[in-house]
């Protein structure tokens, strides 16, 4: 049990009187390794990571953890200017006392989290002026002096360009491999749950929520159920490496089925205890 970081059995949550937003969660988020969450909008991935930061009550089931949790939104607007290095900065918040400045290895933290992202020449700018993608890393980087154990993101990618998109899941998978955090992000890629992910979920809006490898769970089937469109998942070879990818295979295709068969479905629920195949 020593390397679990999150442990989560059977989580469920609703808001009041309405059905589960999600339901039936049971994983191991562990240290040193990265945990991927997908599936369509509105599927409950936002409101799985408020759960598991206590953000958000469950409804059922148990959620148990006994570290800083660092947290990277999709988005920040902060009521006043602050610069970019005050906004990561903002990190060390945690290790202060309440009425204590930041010390001097406060600011060495920050510029070096600003530097791991290479964000050091923007640090006297004002953070509401900055670009989407801009201020994406400046919140990465303000986790980054968190110097959390477990660190959640919500699609840290959608807002990037292909250069930033690639130093943040190389970032990512620094932090699991050299630093042993609890890495756990959320997206709409699943590429990049492919390349990086150590363990997968896929949200579905036909069945319960399934864990496992991402060889396993992402299938070409399961991700056409999933999003509701044909996708298939391809393996391409480059210089002498191996790569996944997902394509739509024709994105004028009607959805594949307003509502999926039993036999999907029961599929996707056992998807652990059954051998699974890319095609």
């Amino acid at each position: 049990m020593a390397d679990i970081a999150v442990n989560v059995r059977d989580a469920a949550f609703a808001y009041a009187k309405t059905d589960p937003v999600f339901k039936d969660i049971s994983c191991d988020i562990r240290y040193g390794a990265i945990f991927a969450i997908l599936g369509p909008n509105g599927q409950g991935k936002t409101s799985f990571m408020k759960t598991l930061m206590g953000l958000l009550p469950l409804s059922a089931g148990s959620i148990v953890h006994s570290d800083i949790i660092g947290f990277v939104p999709q988005s920040f607007a902060p009521a006043f200017s602050y610069s970019v290095f005050d906004i990561v900065q903002m990190g060390r918040a945690m290790h202060l006392s309440a009425l204590q400045s930041p010390s001097r290895l406060d600011r060495e933290k920050t510029w070096a989290a600003l530097a791991s992202m290479q964000l050091e020449r923007l640090a006297d700018r004002e953070f509401n002026a900055l670009s989407g993608g801009q201020k994406q890393l400046v919140l990465i980087a303000r986790a980054i002096a968190m110097e959390c154990r477990i660190l959640l993101l919500d699609e840290p990618t959608s807002a990037l360009d292909p250069g930033n998109r690639q130093r943040v899941l190389k970032l990512m998978q620094k932090l699991a491999q050299d630093d042993n955090i609890a890495v756990v992000f959320s997206t709409h890629e699943p590429v990049h749950a492919l390349a990086i992910a150590d363990q997968v979920m896929l949200m579905s809006p036909y069945a319960a929520p399934l864990v496992g490898k991402p060889d396993q769970v992402l299938t070409s089937q399961r991700l056409s159920l999933a999003y509701d469109t044909p996708l298939k998942v391809l393996n391409i070879t480059h210089d002498g490496h191996e790569y996944k990818t997902v394509i739509a295979v024709d994105p004028d295709t009607k959805p594949i089925a307003n509502r999926p068969s039993p036999e999907y479905a029961n599929m996707i629920n056992n998807v652990n205890r059954q051998e699974s195949q890319i095609e």
